[in-house]
């Protein structure tokens, strides 16, 4: 007779998994920071205790034995099978791993791990073109890498849990938390007014869903697509600036045969007349100065738009693979402050696309050029957003 395989004391197991969940997370966090390792170590070490007690010890098997088996004299706690704690308080009599906490627990650490490389895929863009990150993820919450980490981990508590991993959960979140709270204090100091107001519209760890965030969602493809087909009207772009056609009076065929065959056009577009003068009133009017600035009048919670910082000459599909890239977050950001997404014609984003790329006319732009309806909603969002977040840290402020 040959002896059952050993279901606990294979420590070889508990290297092996460690390191292929530990790595596994790795790559979807990518650690830089001493914050970010400090936060990756303490999940880490939260998934060693979970594989030592899985195939090393079985300490909280031991711990509750007695109780366990007066109760369940029928189960094998020794077993591997038992220690799936739920299916068999529950009377699972079915194998373990086919049970409803086992398969729940693959939803909540396959998402945790899908929301950790999602939002660190949105992060890093964000880092790198120096911008507040506010799409994808960070549209619902302003921590959705730590939100997953507690997915991952709730995840597991679900498939096995132990004594030493529910003590170490809340310490966790609550590490987190104060992790989280630093961050945003070192975030507001870069980016002021236009994080306080993010942090008062999003929520910092559980979302708000809402009707308007699934509108964008649905809208989102369609706007791209109409920033795309605008960004071709800028297909003329010179060395000195912007090209725009100055036979007004010659037919649209005349004007396209013309055009196609000097290379700028292809076959049925036309470029129209771009005109950065009515682009200064439009950029005003239209409400983009309330999230962008230009000679730093204008709003902080995109990017600025000065001229100087747009290169000479610009491929337009390059100035539209930008504005895709950040398509999701200016509808969500258009229509929590302005109330609605900003509608454009084809003409109108052409004269404002010319006024952005044309430093002279820039200059003549000032406070003057908004109209008293956009200059009273900036001001009532700054006051707004300011007050909301003084009131949010004076709550959330941890104890020393």
């Amino acid at each position: 007779m040959t002896e059952p395989d050993p279901a606990y004391g294979l420590w070889s197991l508990v290297v092996i998994n460690s390191a292929v969940f530990i790595l596994f997370g790795l790559s979807f966090f990518k650690p830089r920071t001493e914050r970010d390792w400090r936060s990756f170590g303490a999940f880490s070490a939260f998934l060693v205790a979970l594989f030592t007690e899985m195939y090393g010890f079985p300490l909280t098997i031991y711990f509750l034995s007695g109780w366990l088996q007066s109760n369940y004299p029928e189960v094998d706690w020794l077993s591997h099978d038992a220690g799936h704690l739920p299916e068999m308080l529950f009377g699972w009599k079915a194998n373990p791993h086919f049970g409803p906490f086992h398969l729940l627990s693959f939803v909540f650490i396959g998402g945790g791990f899908i929301l950790i490389s999602t939002a660190w895929r949105v992060l890093y863009d964000a880092q790198t073109h120096r911008v507040l990150a506010m799409a994808g993820p960070y549209g619902y919450v302003r921590h959705p890498q730590y939100a997953g980490f507690v997915l991952v981990m709730v995840g597991f508590l679900l498939q096995w849990p132990t004594i030493l991993t529910l003590a170490m959960l809340p310490i966790l979140v609550v590490m987190y938390w104060r992790l989280a709270v630093g961050e945003e204090r070192e975030v507001e100091a870069v980016f002021g007014d236009a994080y306080r107001r993010y942090a008062a519209r999003i929520p910092r760890f559980i979302p708000r869903l809402s009707h308007r965030k699934e509108e964008n969602m649905r809208r989102f493809s369609t706007f791209a697509f109409a920033v795309g087909l605008a960004a071709l009207t800028n297909a003329g772009f010179a060395n000195d600036g912007l090209a725009s056609t100055d036979s007004q009076a010659a037919g649209a065929s005349d004007r396209a045969n013309s055009m196609m065959g000097s290379g700028m056009m292809g076959q049925g577009l036309l470029l129209p007349s771009m005109d950065p003068a009515r682009g200064r009133k439009l950029f005003a009017s239209k409400g983009c100065v309330v999230c962008h600035s230009i000679n730093s009048v204008g709003g902080e919670d995109a990017p600025p738009l000065d001229a100087a910082t747009m290169p000479g000459v610009m491929n337009p599909f390059d100035f539209a693979a930008k504005m895709w890239r950040g398509a999701e977050a200016m509808i969500y950001v258009q229509q929590e402050e302005i109330g609605e997404q900003i509608e454009f014609t084809g003409d109108e984003l052409a004269d404002i696309i010319a006024f952005i790329h044309n430093g002279d006319e820039q200059k003549n732009f000032s406070e003057a050029d908004i109209p008293d309806r956009v200059g009273g909603l900036m001001q009532h969002m700054g006051e707004e957003g300011s007050e909301e977040h003084e009131k949010e840290h004076e709550t959330d402020k941890p104890e020393d």
